[in-house]
């Protein structure tokens, strides 16, 4: 079997996309409801995993809610981009 063809547009246009994507709070909040809705409701299944695989897993999706939601929170403060960025663009779109 031969690999399909490798497309470089389509490449770049969906690097540009996931890129712009993700640097918007909507993303990471988004992100952070998906986490918070795999959480365990009561009446759920448990399934073959243990009390504590249980634990651990809801621990971890409630850690990465958390973490996307500061994430979200940071891009709506604009912080870690340095000022010369901002100016560079100003340049550009003057």
């Amino acid at each position: 079997m031969t690999d399909p063809p490798f497309d470089v547009d389509h490449f770049r246009a969906r690097l540009l996309m996931d890129c712009l994507l993700q640097a918007t709070a909507q993303y990471w909040l988004r992100r952070a409801q998906d986490f918070e809705n795999a959480l365990p409701r009561p009446g759920d299944h448990p399934g073959r995993a243990t009390p504590q695989e249980r634990a651990q897993r809801t621990a971890r999706n409630a850690q990465t809610a958390l973490n996307c939601r500061r994430h979200a929170a940071l891009i709506t403060e604009r912080t870690g981009i340095d000022p010369e960025v901002y100016d560079a663009l100003d340049e550009v779109t003057e």
